[in-house]
């Protein structure tokens, strides 16, 4: 088996996720359709189309890694829609071929299961082809497109790409944050104690009671917290653009959450996962926040009711 250091480096699926997510750009001026999967969320076409071309393009540099994604490709394609969409997003083939795509055995592309119970793979790439489906379905909200790759289970690569506001940011373990190949500086701005801006996310399988209840804590904070549908666009508004000062999400999926994390990290801003808050699915309860911020002791409470003990630092 080749070791990490005689692999192609990770940065080498940067043009391929950078063309999945001009695809995603094009075609959001389509009528896209949604339909229901577990827990009442959405997924479109498109969805399971980008994961089998980031699959397939991440199998053709690195062919003895493991590949999990969060769609299930069973059935996704017949070869020849599979075509006519690949024609438009990689039109050369640079990346992935026709003949590439194995219809009747899309389930080889990628496992669902996560964490992987799979022996003998060191190296796991993990997608989450749009971050954010329902706004970019719906036309009304930032999406993403989120890569990560793990070694021995810990996260050390990751990749997020925003097309609408051509955004590509990546990390490295221990490397800090780079956007668009500038590496952004690691030192969080002074934080106004007197006015902490927050934003959240609620997720579609908490139970109803649960999220009636977080939310109820959450919008009695001053100024009123906003909310966002794209976990990429609520670490940004966090730890980029400083427009608010902590985020907190009720449920986040660990296809995108592992990616997330270490970008966070990597910024010098803290982030927590409590995944034993919530096991549907594997999903867990999440938290980016300045790292100098402080909240009341009755706010920390409630919030620590709801996310677990170890959701504020």
């Amino acid at each position: 088996m080749a070791t990490s250091s005689s692999l192609p480096s990770p940065d080498s699926v940067i043009p391929i996720v950078k063309l999945a997510g001009e695809y995603l750009l094009v075609t959001a001026h389509n009528d896209l359709e949604g339909r229901k999967k577990n827990y009442g969320e959405v997924v479109s076409d498109e969805d399971t189309f980008i994961q089998a071309y980031l699959a397939l393009g991440i199998k053709r540099i690195f062919p003895n890694d493991e590949i999990v994604g969060e769609e299930d490709l069973a059935g996704a394609f017949q070869k020849e829609s599979f075509n006519v969409k690949l024609k438009l997003l990689d039109p050369n083939q640079l990346y992935v071929r026709q003949d590439d795509y194995p219809e009747g055995a899309e389930t080889d592309l990628c496992g669902m299961s996560f964490p992987t119970a799979t022996t003998g793979h060191q190296r796991q790439w993990v997608i989450d082809p749009i971050d954010g489906s329902n706004n970019y379905i719906k036309k009304k909200g930032p999406y993403a497109v989120v890569v990560y790759l793990k070694e021995g289970g810990t996260v050390v690569f990751a990749i997020a790409y925003q097309p609408a506001d051509s955004r590509l940011f990546q990390a490295k373990l221990g490397d800090g944050l780079y956007m668009n190949g500038w590496k952004l500086q690691k030192m969080p701005p002074k934080l106004d104690t007197n006015k902490i801006k927050l934003c959240y996310g609620l997720g579609k399988r908490a139970s109803q009671d649960l999220r009636n209840q977080f939310q109820s804590i959450i919008e009695k904070v001053d100024p009123k917290p906003e909310r966002y549908g794209c976990l990429t666009w609520s670490f940004c508004q966090v730890c980029v653009t400083h427009r608010r000062d902590a985020y907190f999400s009720l449920k986040e999926e660990p296809y995108k959450a592992g990616a997330i994390d270490l970008m966070v990290r990597e910024a010098g801003f803290c982030s927590s996962l409590t995944p034993d808050r919530l096991n549907q699915n594997g999903a867990f309860a999440m938290t980016i926040t300045h790292p100098s911020i402080k909240l009341s002791a009755k706010t920390t409470r409630k919030i620590k009711s709801v996310l677990g003990p170890n959701a504020l630092p």
